[in-house]
Formats: structure tokens, C-alpha cells, sequence
């Protein structure tokens, strides 16, 4: 009887041991390794070094053709500008002969890009009319930057006598003459007649006055 109580106590503790350690077992199994548990890395979003530079490049393209626009309406303006004062003098000049009766000659400089307006009789400068200074206006510089004198007709002087008829070189004319070339575009011209006009250039020589 007492043999029969101790296996049946040490069958017990086997049974407990073999439970103990089905639930370890158990508890190994479900716990997820520290591996699984760690999340993956998320993959950094940008731009790349080439993806840059391209858009760099692209900017630089983009700035550089705005800026050459930009200038050569800059350009144009200047020379419509330059055109127009020119025209405004000269015809100033003949107005100014016959309101006075005095002539007046205006001489061309294309070397110094420049032109002057004086009297005839005593060589003294005619002032501005736009400030207080002597009508010399010299292009290539300052409003005028880039707009030169391609050529003119002056070689000596052109005059306005108190009649207002026009004399190119001291002697009379019939024609229409160019007198100032600016940058091979625009010319300003005298007629026959003695009228200051404005022209446009075109392949052929001088073409549709524009005033």
C-alpha cells in the first residue's frame, strides 16, 4: 500500500513537470522574436543630385533667354527714343532760323556720335530747348547706350536759312537725303521740299517714313 502511494505521488509530479513544461514551450513559441518586431525603415524621399542640377540648368536657360528679350526691347527703345529727339532738334533748328531770321547749321560728328546745333552768323551754340544747356546731344551713352551713328550726309554742315529751305553741304538740294543713320535702322531725312521726316531702313535702302 505504501509502494503504491509513492508512484502514484511521483506519477503526479512527472504529470505536473511535463505540463510546466509544455507551457514554456508554449509561451516560447507565441512571444514573436525581437526581429519581427522592429518596423522597417521607410525609404527617405528628395531629389537627387542629377534631378538638381537639371532644374538648375533648366533655370539658368530660362533666365538667360528673359534677359536677352529684355534687352533688345531695351535697345529698341533707346533707339526710337534717340530717333525721335533727333528729329525734335532738327526740326527745332529750322523753326528757329525762320522765327529769327537767322540761319542755322547743325553739324554731325559720327566719329564722336554726337551732333550740335548752332548759329550761322556768329558760331554760337543755339540752347536746348528742353534745359539750359547748348543743343549738343552725343548717342552711345547714358538714355542712348548702344545707338550709334551708322552714317550721315553732313559732311560738312547742314543749314536752315530764314526761309526755312534747307542747304546740305552749303548747296541747295532737290531730293529726299538721308541726313542721320542710327544703327543701320532709322534714319532722319530732309526732303526737297525742306520737311525733317523720320524714316525705317529697309533691305533695299531707305524705306516708309514713320513722321
Amino acid at each position: 500500500m505504501f509502494l503504491f502511494s509513492e508512484r502514484a505521488s511521483a506519477l503526479s509530479e512527472n504529470s505536473a513537470f511535463i505540463v510546466s513544461n509544455q507551457q514554456v514551450r508554449e509561451k516560447t513559441v507565441s512571444t514573436p522574436c525581437n526581429n519581427q518586431q522592429r518596423p522597417r525603415p521607410k525609404r527617405m524621399s528628395g531629389y537627387t543630385l542629377i534631378e538638381l542640377v537639371v532644374v538648375i540648368s533648366i533655370i539658368g536657360i530660362l533666365t538667360g533667354t528673359v534677359s536677352v528679350s529684355m534687352s533688345d526691347l531695351n535697345l529698341t527703345a533707346r533707339l526710337s527714343n534717340a530717333a525721335y529727339r533727333s528729329l525734335a532738334d532738327f526740326r527745332y533748328a529750322q523753326e528757329l532760323a525762320m522765327s529769327e531770321r537767322r540761319s542755322v547749321d547743325i553739324f554731325v560728328d559720327a566719329g564722336a556720335e554726337r551732333y550740335e546745333i548752332k548759329y550761322n552768323d556768329t558760331g554760337a551754340y543755339v540752347q536746348s530747348p528742353s534745359s539750359d544747356g547748348n543743343l549738343i546731344v552725343t548717342l552711345n551713352q547714358n538714355e542712348y547706350k548702344d545707338v550709334v551713328v551708322t552714317s550721315t550726309g553732313i559732311s560738312s554742315k547742314l543749314t536752315f536759312t530764314p526761309t526755312g529751305e534747307a542747304l546740305l553741304n552749303g548747296s541747295s538740294f532737290t531730293s529726299d537725303t538721308s541726313i542721320l543713320l542710327l544703327n543701320d535702322q532709322i534714319y532722319v531725312a530732309v526732303t526737297g521740299g525742306g520737311l525733317v521726316t523720320l524714316g525705317k531702313r529697309t533691305s533695299s535702302g531707305c524705306g516708309t517714313s514713320l513722321c
